[in-house]
Order: C-alpha cells, then structure tokens, then sequence
C-alpha cells in the first residue's frame, strides 16, 4: 500500500505531499485545485505516459515520489528526459533502455493486465479515466467478455460489478421511495394552504387579546386608587373627630429655657458614673490587708541611702577589678608570644609551644614513671 506521496513542480502543485489513511482515501475540493493531477501523476509513475506537459512553468525540473508500507520508494523525475530512481538505483535513458518495467511493478504492484487472445491489448485496473464512465460498464459485451477471460481475479470483478448493480437497484427504490414522500408531503402542503389566512386571523385575535389585557390591568389600577381615596377619606373623618374632641382644651403653658436644665442633667449623670466608679474601686481595695505602721520611717530611708552607696561603690570597684583584669590578660598574651618567639618547642617533651601551653592546658605527653 502506498503510504506517502511527494509532487514537486507537477502541473499545478508545487510542492504537495500527501500520507493516505489505511483503507479508503478521498481528495475532496473545488475544481481546478489539483485532485485529477494527483491520479495523473501515479499514472505516469506507474506506466511513463506521455509527460511533456506536467511540469510546471517557469521550474526546471519536476518528480512524483512514492513510498510503500513494504519498504519501497520510487520517484519518477524530469528534466530534459524522465528518469526513475527505484530504492536508490537511477534508471534514466528511457529511450534506449526502456522503462525498468520488474522493479517498478515489483515496488508498485500496479501493472497492466494483458488480454488473454490479444497481446498488444492491455487494460488499466488501477486508475479510471475522469472523461471516461466507470470501467467496462460503457464497453461492449465482447470486450468485458474479453477482459475477464484474461482477468485472473474474475470472480472477484464479477462480484463488484454484482455489487455495483445491488447498489444501482437500492439506490434506484431509495429515490422511488423518496418521490413517494415527496408526493406526500406536497399533497400535505396542499391540504394546509388555507393556513396563512388562518395566521392572520390568530394574529388579530392575538392582537386583541392584548389589547383587553392591558384595559384590565388599566382597570385594576384604578380599582387600588379607589381603595386609597376611600382608606384616605376615612383617615381624614378620624382626624376631623379628633380635632373636634380637642378643641375644648387650653393651650399648654409656655416652657423656659431648659439649657441650664439640660447641663445639671449632664452633670449629675457625669457624677453618678464616678460615684460608682469610686464605690468599685472602694470595694476592690477592702479586701486588701492593712499595711504595716512604722512609728519613725527615718532610719529605714538611712539603711536604704547607705545601701544605696555601698552598691554605687561595688559597682566602681567591679570596673576597676575588670580594667586591671584586662591589663593582666594582655600582659600576659605579652609575654607569652615573646617566650614562644624564643622557644618553639617544650623543653620537657619537645612538642611545639602555644599559648594554651603555657596558660596551663598543655598535656604532658611523656610517659609517666610508674615506679613510685
């Protein structure tokens, strides 16, 4: 099967590569966009027809490659003369040599069946002609005849061709079927002509119901203003009663300026809260224990200035302490780096000298005399 197809410069495809599906593969689209140049081009692959008006203007060279699921790539190619190139051998010189005819159908599987009583009669059952009917059916009978006494796998054309004709009649009582409904449906189409005056007068009484729904709505709003005038004149009645009821009294006394009123309110309130503010805090300190009496505090607060300055003097001689430790240590750093300058090694066990040697932390690493 072939599983990729290459045109370069090929009639009207540049450059166009194509990967059929497994099974059955469609090339769909508008006319003129390449489709018939495509079988072309495997037509020529196939059999080297006449190829002196496929390459495409202005190019100069042009090719149709193939690979197959088995392996194979052949390319057909041309220049100034057509060339094919069959799993990497180059056969050119056609002319001459002639078309390498067992490699290429051995790659392709795409030969012509020669008829069985004429050997220059030969037929094509790979590629069908676009200007011609499907294959053999606009033949005569001697020739179908003809083509299947040389065909090998006759009962197998005998079979599709039994198809093609179960297919022919069912598609034959699909459209009988299909006039039928389309009768039917004329005839429906005919029984509902009146239909469009009948919408007319739906239209109108769809109209007009509107229409009167608007007027009840209209009528209900004005049904809630009459309740709201009759509920507003019975409110007014009971006010008038009221007035009447309360005509008799005199008018109350004139008030004065309740300012100064308002302040003493504010500040009894004021005076209220810190009262019993006060009366919690009274209440919280009861419970505490009585503190102690001292008849004479004064030598208390004289132990207290001269414990005051002892800790003061404490404090001076700490510092002082600390200074001198200071000046000791460095003293000793000192002397030590001057005696390690002059002796680098112990005397005692001759390992080297550090600091913390002579500070008292070397370890003594000779052996100890066990004789005591």
């Amino acid at each position: 099967m072939i599983t990729r197809i290459e045109l370069v410069n090929f009639m009207s495809h540049a450059h166009t590569v194509l990967e059929p599906a497994p099974g059955l593969t469609v090339l769909v689209g508008p006319n003129n966009c390449g489709k018939s140049a495509v079988v072309g081009a495997l037509q020529i692959l196939a059999t080297n027809e006449n190829s002196t008006f496929v390459q495409r203007h202005g190019t100069d060279e042009c090719s149709v490659a193939v690979t197959t699921d088995d392996g194979h790539h052949v390319m057909w190619s041309r220049k100034n003369s057509p060339k094919y190139t069959i799993d990497g051998a180059v056969f050119d010189r056609l002319k001459v040599a002639g078309v390498p005819t067992s490699q290429l159908q051995a790659a392709l599987r795409l030969p012509l069946v020669a008829a069985h009583d004429a050997a220059n009669e030969k037929f094509d059952l790979h590629f069908g002609d676009q200007k011609k009917p499907m294959f053999l059916i606009d033949q005569t009978a001697g020739r179908a005849a003809q083509f299947f006494a040389s065909a090998t796998d006759a009962s197998g054309l005998l079979a599709m061709q039994k198809a093609h004709k179960a297919r022919t009649a069912a598609a034959t009582a699909e459209r009988a079927a299909l006039q039928k409904r389309l009768d039917e449906l004329s005839k429906t189409l005919t029984a509902l002509a009146g239909v469009d005056a009948l919408d007319h007068r739906v239209q109108a009484v769809e109209a007009a119901s509107e229409s009167i729904e608007a007027r009840c709505r209209e009528l209900a709003r004005g049904e809630a203003l009459v309740d709201d005038l009759r509920s507003n004149a019975n409110s007014l009645a009971l006010d008038e009663r009221r007035a009447t009821a309360l005509r008799p009294l005199r008018d109350p006394p004139q008030l004065e300026d309740v300012a100064g009123l308002a302040r003493l309110v504010s500040e009894l309130q004021t005076a209220a809260r810190e009262l019993a503010r006060a009366d919690r805090q009274a209440g919280v300190l009861a419970r505490l224990p009585q503190p102690l009496a001292f008849d004479d505090p004064q030598p208390i607060e004289l132990a207290i200035d001269a414990l005051t300055q002892a800790l003061a003097s404490a404090r001076t001689l700490a510092h002082d302490a600390e200074r001198a430790t200071q000046s000791v240590e460095s003293f000793h750093a000192r002397e030590v780096a001057a005696f390690i300058a002059t002796h680098p090694t112990c005397p005692l066990c001759h390992s080297a000298l550090d600091a913390s040697c002579l500070l008292g932390t070397h370890v003594d690493q000779r052996p100890k005399d066990t004789r005591e």
